[in-house]
């Protein structure tokens, strides 16, 4: 039957041919989904529900309260009614800030969510319609478009190819396609589709997908109780208490010897305590942490824990995605490192690039990023450049030529042939069903194109090779154009101020190692970025070692990740994590 496949949930269905997968486009019934609901639950993953309650006594159980708690014990018991009163109110400003702090923050996190509920199209007895994403179950069929968002680990069934932004679970800024060369069909929950129209079979849903497993790692790894700062407070004060217990016993052993009553000798004693008992100090940690979240709500950054600003100055590492983080997300061409053939300009190859682009092809990252660049280089005269080409013909790439090729007239009346695209396919097209030639001057620039390609391509590159000529004559190479997800424009000199504030970083991303290590050239960290076949050792005392000497990680999953913290965590670091999607 068709629910047969599925009876063990928690193995995959294997789609070995494209029969297969046209036979799992039957999809589900209701039925067969609500008794698949009941055994793998819902599409998402647990969170622990924080009553209002639970924060109020939070406020009345941290070490910082018991403090002030155990001087109002002490006010009380030597009847010291107006200290009492005091120290109470202080207890009730500390409690009231903390938790209003807290459960705003929780509230409007909550209202992000809500208003950001997601929702996909299902396969649901035999019809299409839109269902919430939590309703999904192993064995679904969804149909997805560019710009939605995957709801959970699927496989590819029919349809178009898609091209898949993986930047969220992987740190890729170039999307994947899907099915891939080697014919992979799975396309993970939490990326995002950007182009092409698919079925496709829900796999694993909730906890069992990738980015499900990952949460859950982080749910489960152990959590200090009191925040590194408040720890060194609670410290001071211990101390600060055995003086006074020295001086408690001095205290008591002096008024004896004088024949002091015992009434009288224990209130001296305990005002001794009293006096002891910085009852003022959570107070103003209270406000100033409070304060500080206010300003970071100013630029849209909510603290769901006053604790976590603690955790802030304290940090001694910090572990950073790359995608988006330390860079734009947005590949962009370096100008000033396009490699010309003799005869030729950075400008021209540049300019006949963007001609051979389609200004209309929004879900193309390579002619976004090479108008986008085009239009940065030449910011005053953009249009000017581009209008002097009238493009009557604009052959797109695909999957075959792996090229584009745009034929154009300048408005001197030059008849043009321009083409982009992969270097091998631009200088020597071969027989591929497309507008074939080779490059007249291929024979005496290849040695040099290659290297010169290579050398960009160990460094992280991904590079297009851009030649021109007549439509209906021979072809010349002009060029070859570097790209890269380039730093972000404050990158360099936030990365030098937190090194500066004696916090190591470390860059952990799942993009390639080459990349990863020029984009740590280039933002100023080390170059000793690793690959996780380094985090997979038996020998503990060895990995622990190689995290803590190199600079960063690439190619990682988001498990991995959760390891490398773990890891610092047991060395005694206090972690910091920034990055969006998994991170």
């Amino acid at each position: 039957g068709r629910s047969g496949e599925h009876l063990a949930l928690d193995e995959d269905v294997v789609i070995d041919s494209d029969d297969r997968a046209k036979e799992l486009l039957e999809g589900l019934t209701s039925t067969e989904a609500a008794a698949r609901a009941a055994r793998v639950g819902p599409n998402s993953i647990p969170e622990k529900v924080v009553r209002w309650y639970e924060i109020l006594i939070k406020q009345f159980t941290s070490s910082m309260a018991v403090m002030i708690e155990a001087a109002m014990v002490l006010s009380a018991a030597v009847a010291e009614w107006e200290d009492f009163a005091i120290i109470a109110s202080l207890l009730a400003i500390n409690a009231s800030i903390g938790f209003y702090e807290e459960w705003t923050a929780l509230q409007k996190v909550a209202s992000i969510k809500s208003a950001l509920a997601p929702t996909c199209v299902v396969k649901r007895d035999g019809s299409f319609g839109k269902r919430s994403t939590v309703d999904l179950v192993p064995g679904d069929v969804v149909f997805l478009r560019g710009g939605d968002s995957i709801p959970a680990d699927v496989d590819f069934l029919d349809g178009d190819a898609l091209a898949v932004d993986t930047a969220a679970l992987t740190g890729e800024p170039f999307p994947r396609k899907c099915p891939d060369a080697s014919g992979k069909r799975r396309a993970l929950a939490g990326c995002l589709v950007v182009s092409g129209n698919a079925y496709c079979l829900v796999q694993r849903t909730g906890v069992r997908t990738e980015t499900g497993s990952a949460t859950m790692l982080i749910h489960q790894s152990t959590k200090p109780s009191v925040s590194v700062f408040e720890a060194s407070i609670i410290r001071v004060c211990e101390r600060v208490m055995s003086v006074a217990l020295l001086f408690l016993v001095a205290v008591f052993i002096t008024m004896k010897c004088r024949g002091e009553s015992t009434v009288t000798t224990f209130e001296a004693c305990l005002a001794i305590l009293i006096a002891a008992v910085p009852v003022a100090l959570p107070v103003v940690m209270q406000v100033t942490l409070a304060l500080g979240a206010g300003e970071m709500a100013k630029q849209q950054a909510i603290v769901t824990h006053l604790q976590a600003m603690q955790e802030i100055a304290s940090m001694t590492v910090l572990c950073s995605d790359k995608t988006g983080t330390l860079t734009t997300a947005k590949i962009n061409v370096f100008h000033d490192q396009i490699w010309c053939a003799p005869g030729f300009t950075k400008d021209e190859i540049l300019e006949w690039a963007a001609v051979a682009s389609n200004p209309h092809a929004e879900d193309d990252p390579i002619d976004v990023a090479v108008l986008r660049s085009f239009k940065e280089t030449f910011p005053d005269d953009f249009d000017a450049r581009i209008k002097r080409y009238t493009v009557s013909k604009f052959v797109g790439f695909d999957a075959v030529t792996k090229r584009t090729v745009a034929y154009a007239t300048t408005d001197g009346g030059d008849r043009l042939k321009l083409a982009k695209g992969l270097i091998d396919k631009v200088l020597e097209t071969g027989s591929d069903g497309g507008d074939c030639w080779t490059c007249e001057n291929a024979a005496s620039i290849r040695d040099e194109v290659q290297k010169k390609d290579a050398e960009l391509s160990k460094n992280g590159y991904k590079t297009l090779g851009v030649c021109r000529g007549a439509p209906d004559g021979k072809m010349t190479f002009a060029g070859v154009v570097p790209m890269l997800d380039p730093p972000r424009g404050d990158t360099k000199w936030v990365v030098a101020q937190i090194q500066n504030c004696g916090v190591a970083v470390k860059m952990i991303t799942g993009d390639h190692q080459n990349i990863g290590k020029e984009t740590a050239r280039l933002v100023g960290l080390g170059d000793d970025i690793l690959h996780r076949d380094a985090l997979a050792g038996d020998d503990s005392d060895e990995r622990d070692a190689v995290v803590r000497a190199a600079d960063g990680f690439a190619q990682v999953m988001p498990k991995d990740k959760n390891d490398v913290v773990r890891v610092l965590q047991a060395l005694n670091y206090v972690v910091g994590m920034t990055g969006d999607g998994v991170n």
